[in-house]
This record gives C-alpha cells, sequence and structure tokens, in this order.
C-alpha cells in the first residue's frame, strides 16, 4: 500500500569524516515530511527518541486520494515489544521485536559529495549512501548537527523526506506510555493488515545500519 524510508545524512577532512559513522543525538524529537511518487500520497511523522528509556514512538498521518491513515507507534526495545495503535479505530496490534535500540546516524558507507546552500543560508554537507539496494541522498547541516532532507531511489520510486522542527533535548518519559487499547488482550493482530506501517518503521529504523 504505502511505503515509506526514512533516510538521514567537508576536502580531506570529508574524506576522514566518511569513514568513521557519524551519529544525531542520541535522544531527541523531530517532524518528518515525505512524498513518495510512485503512490501519490503525503505523508506527517513525528518521531520521538529517548536512548535512556531504550523507547521510540512514531506518530504517523498518511494522506491519499481515497484514503487516511492515523497511527501511532510504540516500540519498547527493553520489553522486546512493538505496539501499532489504529487511532480512527482503536485497534491496538501488539508484535515481538529481536532489534536492539541502535543511535540515528549516517550509513557507515555514506561516501560525501558536495555542499549546497539551502535558501541562501543553510549550509549543508550532501552524502550519498546505499543499502538494500536503495541509494539515499542525504542532506546534512553540520553546523547544527541535524539531518536536513533525504531522498531516496530504488524500486522504481523517488521518496523525498523533509526533517523540521528537530529537538535535540530528550522527550517525556509520559510520551511513551502504552496506550491502555494496547493492554486489550482481545484485539489481534488479525484483524487489520500491518504491513505497510512496519515497512515504514523499518526503513527509518535503516538509519541505524
Amino acid at each position: 500500500m504505502k511505503v515509506l524510508l526514512l533516510a538521514v545524512f567537508l576536502g580531506l577532512i570529508c574524506s576522514a569524516f566518511a569513514q568513521t559513522q557519524h551519529c544525531f543525538d542520541k535522544s531527541f524529537s523531530t517532524g518528518i515530511r515525505s512524498v513518495e511518487t510512485k503512490k501519490n500520497f503525503l505523508d506527517e511523522t513525528m518521531m520521538f527518541v529517548n536512548a535512556d528509556l531504550q523507547q521510540m514512538r512514531f506518530d504517523i498521518k498518511q494522506y491519499t486520494f481515497d484514503n487516511n491513515t492515523n497511527v501511532s507507534v510504540y516500540i519498547d526495545y527493553k520489553a522486546k515489544k512493538k505496539y501499532v495503535l489504529f487511532i480512527q479505530s482503536g485497534l491496538c496490534v501488539v508484535e515481538p521485536i529481536s532489534m536492539n535500540f541502535q543511535p540515528f546516524c549516517i550509513a557507515k558507507n555514506a561516501v560525501y559529495f558536495g555542499f549546497d546552500v539551502i535558501g541562501g543560508i543553510l549550509g549543508a554537507d550532501l552524502y550519498k549512501e546505499r543499502s538494500l539496494g536503495f541509494e539515499r541522498r542525504i542532506s546534512y547541516s553540520p553546523n547544527s548537527n541535524v539531518p536536513v532532507s533525504v531522498v531516496t531511489i530504488g524500486g522504481n520510486n523517488v521518496i523525498i523526506e523533509d526533517f523540521i522542527n528537530w529537538n535535540n533535548q530528550p522527550p517525556s518519559a509520559s510520551l511513551f506510555t502504552i496506550p491502555p487499547e494496547c493492554k486489550n488482550k482481545k484485539k489481534s493482530r488479525d484483524v487489520v493488515n500491518t504491513k505497510s506501517i512496519n515497512e515504514k518503521i523499518n526503513n527509518i529504523l535503516r538509519r541505524s545500519l
């Protein structure tokens, strides 16, 4: 249905920089606006990461011509569980996870290839990286240590992601409280297809590779 990838990000210094993995804040919150050209939809996501708690939360709004989806996803790495809450229906799907908490980073194989000035004022380093058959072109602001945008190319598709309102303060623990709907044992994962949501979250988490 909808597949989203999330991805983030100077001479001799850049060569040395590319040989080490660059990571962003361990705890942060950010907005992500995404457009996937092949699927004709707009995606707005709020992402919250708290490294001390080893928890993440994604509030996802996907807009298409014929359907809108509003979902919150909670990932608890200590409990090894992921909770997918569909806001409109109140349905919650609980799934096990095997991954460990990882920092949000530019891929280790990223290659520096240029510098842009965005809007006449914002300087951004440009990187290219490849993973799992996709090529990503990352704009990264070295002065503020935040991703600016990511363009992902692969599978006859182009995905454009803009990062907005990056905040490097750890999100409040209350944001990661598991909703009561997700504690209702009567809810079953067989009732709803979570494939597109899982694809989105898994692709965002590839920032840790």
